[in-house]
């Protein structure tokens, strides 16, 4: 009896710790957490069940999301302040996956570029700066990163700030001088656009006006103090990435962005937001300084062209030769191009006017029967289904008319020939 009581013990001592450990196994390998004590799907790891509860993951703000040291992909929080909700780690950024106002989706850029999007009013903007590197067509954007040649081009070009892709790329985004904008080969990918100055107004109203918008626009890190009013209530999460006019300059203190519209030959509009204020203030400086650039999704009605007028060359006493340049047809096709011009200011399409063809791009008109020593006014047009759309003003003079019987004054050196053409007659 004492022989098989004490082999007892010892099986039991033997057996005991394996079942453990096989169940302790199963409950490793496979994990059920239910209300009606079933088991777990085969394919899941974990499996919660219940119908009348939910499940919470880590819970944070935007700085505490941002400031996850070694985020892995695939790694899930839900942030607490706006734009609230889940955001997961692509192995690059944080990408947001709400929906509805505050949220948004995804927009992917030529480069394959993913970046959020995010719901303003009736408006869908990117929620990062553009980084993309080449136009819609996969034609490259020149990488200039000499100062003195930046300050010179006339056509579009890109940069990262101090000529850093590894530091700046994320999360600031690439500058672009104005010229990129308006290339005609499109830096935003189908279905989105620069913004015009108007849409960026459309914003900023529905953010309560210009005093106010720029808080709710501005993210609530990588500002300098004292970051004044930054809520990001709206989600725009911008950035300050600073500007480039030829050097690199107020990394932190200013956020800049180009309109689609220009002014003049000269000069562009931009928005500014600043570390000190909580102001989105407008902007007109020239096209070549290098600002970011922001993505709005098209809405799906169609608008009247954009166009910019060229410049005047070969002017003459009757005549002078410019063009424009169609860079947005407004969804519906161009049916004419051309230019309009007057001695007096705006003219349009019912005065003086060429017709140049039709469809997006560069072209050129020659204007003849002009009066000589005359101010003139001219304005490149194109016009779709929708109405027209006019360039910018451009003014110039034409030359003095001479006649026969026209005094002349010959001032003469002695002991100098002048030198004498004889013409044909």
């Amino acid at each position: 009896m004492f022989l098989f009581s004490l082999m007892k013990k010892l099986l039991l001592s033997s057996i005991l710790p394996l079942l453990l450990l096989f169940n302790t196994f199963q409950l490793l390998s496979q994990v059920a957490i239910t209300t009606d004590g079933s088991s777990p799907i085969n394919s899941a790891m974990l499996d919660v069940k219940s119908t009348t509860k939910g499940m919470l993951i880590p819970r944070m703000t935007a700085t505490q999301r941002v400031g996850i040291s070694s985020a892995v992909n695939g790694l899930l929080v839900y942030q607490t302040d706006a734009p609230a909700g889940f955001y997961y780690y692509n192995g690059t950024g944080w990408m947001f996956l709400g929906t509805g106002e505050g949220g948004g989706g995804n927009m992917i850029d030529v480069d394959g570029n993913s970046y959020p999007t995010v719901k303003i009013g009736n408006q869908e903007w990117m929620a990062e700066n553009l980084r993309v590197t080449h136009y819609r067509n996969g034609e490259a954007i020149p990488n200039v990163t000499d100062d003195a040649a930046w300050g010179n081009l006339s056509a579009g070009a890109y940069c990262w700030y101090n000529n850093s892709e590894a530091l700046y790329k994320i999360p600031y985004g690439a500058l672009y001088n104005w010229h990129a904008v308006n290339d005609i080969r499109i830096i935003c990918p189908k279905g989105w656009h620069i913004p015009t100055s108007a849409e960026f107004t459309t914003m900023k109203t529905y953010l309560g006006g210009t005093l106010v918008a720029g808080g709710k626009m501005k993210a609530a890190i990588l500002w300098d103090n004292p970051n004044a009013s930054a809520t990001n209530t709206c989600g725009f999460s911008a950035f300050p990435g600073g500007s480039r006019s030829g050097n690199y300059s107020n990394l932190g203190v200013y956020g800049n962005w180009w309109a689609s519209d220009q002014g003049s030959s000269y000069g562009a509009f931009f928005q500014q937001l600043s570390a000190n204020s909580a102001i989105a203030q407008d902007g007109y400086l020239p096209k070549a300084n290098g600002y970011s650039l922001r993505c709005l999704r098209d809405d799906g009605s169609t608008t009247i062209p954009t166009i910019s007028t060229a410049t005047v060359y070969n002017i003459g006493q009757t005549t002078v030769t410019t063009g424009g340049n169609v860079y947005s047809d407004g969804g519906a096709g161009i049916t004419a191009v051309g230019v309009c011009w007057s001695a007096s200011q705006n003219p349009t399409v019912t005065g003086n006017h060429t017709t140049d063809g039709s469809g997006i791009g560069i072209f050129t008109s020659n204007i003849t029967g002009l009066t000589a020593n005359t101010v003139y006014y001219i304005r490149a047009y194109a016009t779709n289904s929708v109405g027209t759309g006019y360039g910018n003003e451009v003014n110039f003079t034409t030359l003095t008319a001479f006649s026969c019987g026209s005094p002349i004054t010959i001032n003469h050196i002695t002991g100098v020939v002048a030198p004498v053409t004889k013409l044909a007659v």
